[in-house]
């Protein structure tokens, strides 16, 4: 999917991209989230774990606007550190902006999983291709990854209810 956007959308677009999804994980923050599994486990879990691809395809557009080396991103630590700073900028005031909307709560697990999931996707965009490509980090970044993700859902499901008075979790 990187190999194609990087391909197909010129970095001058990528800051469309990263705008046009800012303001759907904005509007999917402001409205009542759906009822998955009827207050289930599996549902709660899966409802959780929703964070990983919105964040995720958040970081990959945020990656479209990084300069370009032989039409793939330049991935020098700094330059990834700084998309990973401005993901979980922003998944903190995601945060902030459900503690003001009707039927959500802010959560320091729900940014776990958002942080995971830029990290994931991060060291995907350099082993996937550039100076740093390896079909072996890469294979093993997103099966970590996936992993982690869920580690990160199963957290923000059951920690919560394990300190029910520390609201913020």
């Amino acid at each position: 999917m990187g190999s194609t956007l990087q391909r197909v959308v010129p970095r001058a677009l990528g800051p469309l991209f990263l705008i046009a999804w800012v303001g759907v994980i904005w509007y999917a923050s402001s409205i009542q989230p759906p009822d998955i599994g009827h207050g289930e486990a599996s549902g709660a879990i899966l409802s959780n774990l929703l964070h990983a691809p919105e964040f995720g395809v958040l970081t990959l557009c945020a990656c479209l606007c990084l300069p370009r080396k032989d039409g793939w991103a330049r991935t020098e630590t700094w330059r990834l550190q700084t998309v990973f700073l401005a993901v979980l900028v922003y998944a903190i005031v995601d945060e902030a902006h459900q503690a003001f909307t009707p039927h959500r709560d802010p959560s320091v697990c729900d940014v776990l999983t958002d942080a995971t999931a830029a990290t994931c996707v991060l060291l995907a965009v350099r082993f996937a291709g550039g100076e740093h490509a390896s079909t072996r980090k890469l294979e093993r970044t997103i099966a970590w990854g996936l992993l982690a993700c869920l580690l990160c859902a199963c957290i923000a499901t059951f920690v919560p209810e394990l300190r029910p008075e520390w609201g913020w979790l």
